[in-house]
């Protein structure tokens, strides 16, 4: 059962690549980390990507297995929570930061490239 939900997962769209700009959900500005802080550029599109995973995804919780954040992009691996090792849920999530903060969906997938995504994308984001 486990497995014919993670397949019907990867088939609406979390690995599949989405080349038309969606929008993450929005981080509200006044957002904090633990303790009060405000949040940081790269926590604010941590959370916009594990977002996007979770709504295309629904019902799977993701968490953040790695963020860079360079130049106005970003670029954060999402895993989903509690499937057997076999059978990790796993793909990488390239955003774009919009002028008012927020965080705009560039690419989802497995083995981005940075040919596949707009010219300009910061060549830190795949070392």
């Amino acid at each position: 059962m486990l497995a014919v939900l993670l397949a019907l997962a990867v088939a609406c769209g979390c690995g599949g690549g989405d080349d038309g700009a969606a929008t993450s959900r929005p981080v509200p500005p006044g957002s904090t980390a633990p303790g009060g802080r405000p949040l940081s550029v790269r926590q604010r599109a941590v959370r916009a990507a594990v977002a996007y995973a979770e709504e295309a995804n629904y019902g799977v919780t993701f968490k953040s297995m790695e963020s860079k954040v360079a130049g106005g992009w970003a670029k954060v691996v999402v895993t989903a929570l509690e499937v057997p090792k076999e059978e990790v849920l796993s793909f990488t999530v390239f955003l774009r930061q919009l002028p008012d903060g927020n965080w705009e969906v560039a690419k989802s997938g497995t083995n981005i490239t940075p040919e596949d995504l707009p010219d300009g994308v910061p060549e830190d984001l795949f070392e």
